[in-house]
């Protein structure tokens, strides 16, 4: 391992973020005890902390009481808001659902129940990260810009199960939820939230 302290870097600035998703990995256990051994500080992180932390990356001050984000995970989605103040975070399925024993009708259920929390106030406009988007913003990109509107899910064409799962998940929150369009953020995710968070 590279001796980051040698190159300037004081223990203090080295930050160590483990999601809620990795940490579920058997290999992440031994890793992250091995850096805590060496005195590094390593932060896990919950899936209800990471949807607050990129809620405050992704959405602009302006827009943080009229909106919400949703960040589609291999392992977990986070759907995040703002009410009186707080950050609200649920999870639900990620887009490797069909790796889980659960019934395709257990997981729409779920994502039903979860859809029916979300404030009608926050669905006019709503912000998107994570791999499984990435996917379908990269064929609907014109150019460099940060924010790319999606087309309507059912337009793009699955190339993997992860996909497909992905497009499901987001079809039934808008459904269910009422969400009148989609826009991926191409520059931020939780860990720019974490960051965001620390003291300077």
């Amino acid at each position: 391992m590279t001796d980051l302290k040698q190159d300037g870097v004081s223990d203090a600035n080295i930050h160590f973020v483990v999601s809620s998703g990795a940490y579920k990995q058997k290999v992440t256990g031994p890793i992250i005890e091995d850096l805590r051994k060496l005195g590094y500080t390593v932060n896990v992180v919950t899936s209800e902390k990471e949807g607050q932390l990129a809620f405050k990356s992704v959405v602009p001050d302006s827009q943080k009481d009229k909106t919400m984000i949703i960040d589609v995970g291999s392992s977990n989605t986070k759907i995040s808001w703002a009410s009186k103040g707080e950050i609200i975070s649920i999870s639900t399925y990620g887009s490797k659902f069909f790796k889980s024993e659960e019934e395709y009708s257990i997981v729409i259920k779920n994502l039903k129940a979860v859809a029916s929390r979300i404030p009608s106030s926050k669905t006019e406009t709503v912000y998107l990260i994570g791999g499984m988007p990435y996917k379908y913003a990269k064929q609907s990109r014109k150019g460099d810009e940060r924010y790319t509107q999606l087309a309507p899910i059912e337009t793009y064409i699955p190339q993997s199960e992860k996909e497909r799962c992905g497009a499901i998940i987001l079809r039934e929150l808008r459904d269910a939820a009422q969400i009148k369009q989609y826009v991926f953020d191409w520059d931020s995710n939780f860990s720019i939230g974490f960051l965001l968070e620390l003291p300077y």
